[in-house]
């Protein structure tokens, strides 16, 4: 039995003061009713939903990063943040990391304003004297002009200000190149409060989809650059908070055109309502969208540009909770189409390992025919090592050599690609430490001794969890060796050049891949690490004096793909949804900036030329791979990947190299883009 929350001495008071109870209860009731009537008898969480739309499926706004990096900032991954994290490991600035369940989380080490708070690259630039891989600013710039439109969806537990400090507040900064804000580099930097109805008092830390018109002139300032003051920027950058020790959490960001892309939400009219609040499906919170909400006049257009793909759930509630209410009806954004290209791609071609019969995937001990410096295990199809740091600032130089039992036409060979796994105790990259690979090939020597030639490739940076990387070993500096070994011998050509300088002449010069008369081995070294070293040298305790550990998937070395004229060629696609072959209309092209220069036949079938589609088009110039990882175990994320192919025509297509384009969707709102890597057509 229950015991009573106080005494009653009679019948006669438990009477009174019941009476006195129903009294009072049913006054408020009566004023309750008086008041608002409707909005109470609409609003009880327990009745039917009067939420409508005027349409259920809209289709998403195309965005920065889903059309131009084809993998939009979901937090699905931690690539979509993980580039310069604590500027590659020299500083204590972000702690706490993880990508879990669709959100990116971590807190400040200290306070913004003397340069010690939490920042994040949505995109980077690209580390300078390096081999330029992965999705990074150098290969897909942001135009100015187009994109303009900055939202996150973001948490930041906010606290009181200080005396004399102003309201916490997030900013953006955006840079012009790989100098980042040095050297004269121009750069430029917007900041919006986060919870400005707080004024200085408390805040209440909410998720919020803020907004920053990058483009409006008053956001940066005046000694700053302003965003269109560029034709493009190849970093975008954004910082939580100023405040030290503020935790925070992103679920998504986007960068639109600022075009308007409205939904039409009713329902009955409820002066109490001034927010509107979205929860994606399996999602444990509600974003607050849209602010300033005239609840009595039951109705609003809500503009869905900064909200990703997905299956939403809609509440109405105030500034600072939600909700009053639900919908019943989900409201679904439909993504935009992606294209990979599969073929052509950088690893369509003729792989030179496949060719000799024992394809470079590491499913058993014969892929590596000696390694140096390493113990090595297979297991899972993976080439498994683990590498200590070394001595001081020397690493131990781990070496896997492939096999290769006959020689490489590097004319012919352009492209290695690789897909390896790395962890250490860190969950960020250190390329200062170590995580930098390299690609070594063998020529015999050159005054004919027995002593042969190695030569050593420029760095190629890597990040942690699974990645895959493509090397375009034709390109001037990804083929210009950085060294020679031995070193300053005869045995190998001079190299006359600076170490991340080589000429961009690639015919002059003798220590290129691309000019090597006869390659007889392949090495290549998985990292550097001399993170004890490092940390030890400079006093960065935050360093960890850590192995990596690391894993490797496969290795190609690819030609340009080629078909013969006149036989078909199968374009070969991966799309993120199901496609109607009329809504995918196929080019072919010698220059980029015309991507649409002939159309495409289908293979025994002749079409009359299709028209260009209507609206809006976007190109998309992808970059060399797109990386995938998770900092909670580095798993892969696997990406929906719906096939599509189209047998093209090549009796009439002159001899040449050609880049493919696709137009995808339907033709009042086709997105296009087009493959990395060209097909040659022989005559």
């Amino acid at each position: 039995m229950n015991k009573p929350i106080h005494s009653i001495n009679s019948t006669q008071d438990r009477r009174y003061l019941g009476i006195t109870y129903f009294a009072m209860l049913l006054g408020v009731l009566i004023a309750v009713l008086a008041t608002s009537r409707s909005e109470l008898s609409a609003f009880g969480r327990d009745s039917e939903s009067t939420i409508q739309f005027g349409q259920s499926t809209v289709a998403e706004t195309p965005d920065f990063a889903t059309v131009h990096l084809r993998d939009p900032w979901d937090m699905t991954e931690y690539s979509d943040i993980s580039q310069f994290m604590n500027i590659s490991g020299q500083l204590d600035l972000t702690r706490n990391i993880a990508v879990k369940n669709g959100v990116f989380s971590a807190s400040s080490a200290g306070a913004g304003e003397v340069g010690q708070g939490a920042f994040f690259f949505l995109l980077f630039p690209g580390y300078p004297d390096v081999m330029q891989v992965g999705k990074i600013g150098v290969h897909a710039p942001i135009d100015s002009a187009e994109y303009n439109c900055l939202y996150l969806a973001m948490k930041v537990d906010s606290t009181t200000p200080a005396p004399g400090k102003n309201p916490d507040q997030w900013r953006a900064e955006w840079y012009a190149d790989q100098r980042l804000n040095l050297n004269g580099a121009p750069y430029g930097l917007g900041q919006e409060l986060l919870y400005p109805e707080a004024g200085k008092g408390t805040p209440t830390p909410d998720w919020r989809l803020h907004k920053m018109n990058l483009g409006a002139p008053s956001i940066s300032p005046t000694t700053l650059a302003a965003w269109r003051s560029q034709n493009s920027w190849q970093g975008l950058r954004i910082d939580p908070s100023m405040q030290a020790g503020a935790t925070f959490a992103v679920d998504w960001a986007r960068l639109t055109t600022c075009d308007a892309n409205e939904v039409a939400i009713s329902w009955t009219p409820n002066r109490t309502i001034t927010a509107i609040w979205l929860k994606e499906v399996d999602s444990d919170h509600f974003v607050r969208v849209a602010a300033d909400i005239a609840g009595e006049r039951g109705a609003y257009d809500l503009d869905i540009q900064g909200v990703i793909a997905g299956e939403y759930t809609v509440g109405l509630g105030d500034a600072t909770s939600c909700c009053i209410e639900e919908s019943s009806e989900k409201l679904t954004i439909q993504a935009a189409p992606i294209v990979h290209f599969v073929k052509p791609s950088f690893t369509s071609g003729v792989d030179y390992a496949t060719l000799q019969g024992n394809t470079w995937d590491f499913s058993d001990a014969s892929d590596v025919v000696d390694v140096g410096n390493i113990a090595i295990d297979y297991q899972d199809g993976n080439v498994d090592f683990t590498t200590p740091p070394g001595r001081g600032l020397v690493d131990r130089n781990p070496q896997l050599y492939l096999n290769v039992p006959t020689t490489i036409d590097t004319k012919r060979y352009r492209y290695m690609t690789f897909r390896m796994y790395t962890e250490w105790d860190a969950s960020w990259q250190d390329i200062v430490s170590g995580m930098v690979a390299r690609w070594i090939w063998r020529m015999p020597s050159i005054n004919k001794d027995s002593i042969p030639c190695d030569l050593v490739s420029q760095d190629i940076p890597f990040d942690i969890g699974w990645q895959t990387y493509t090397i375009d070993l034709h390109h001037f500096f990804n083929g210009g060796a950085e060294a020679t070994s031995p070193a300053n011998t005869p045995r190998c050509p001079p190299i006359s050049y600076p170490p991340q300088q080589p000429p961009v002449n690639v015919a002059g010069n003798q220590t290129h891949w691309f000019n090597a008369q006869e390659v007889i081995g392949i090495r290549f070294d998985p990292n550097e690490n001399i993170s004890c070293g490092y940390a030890e040298s400079t006093g960065k305790s935050f360093i960890p004096c850590s192995d990596y550990r690391q894993k490797i998937d496969w290795i190609t070395l690819t030609a340009v793909d080629e078909v013969q004229q006149g036989e078909p060629y199968e374009i070969t696609l991966d799309l993120n949804q199901v496609l109607d072959s009329s809504e995918l209309t196929y080019y072919y092209t010698t220059d980029s900036a015309q991507p649409r220069q002939n159309r495409a036949v289908r293979y025994e079938e002749t079409i009359e030329p299709a028209p260009r589609p209507n609206g809006k088009v976007l190109l998309y110039l992808p970059v060399a791979a797109r990386p995938a990882s998770n900092v909670n175990g580095y798993a892969d994320v696997v990406q929906p990947q719906i096939p599509a192919t189209f047998a093209w025509n090549t009796a009439d297509v002159a001899p040449g190299a050609y880049t493919i384009c696709v137009d995808a969707g339907p033709a009042d709102s086709a997105l296009l883009y087009c493959s990395e890597a060209q097909i040659n057509v022989l005559p």
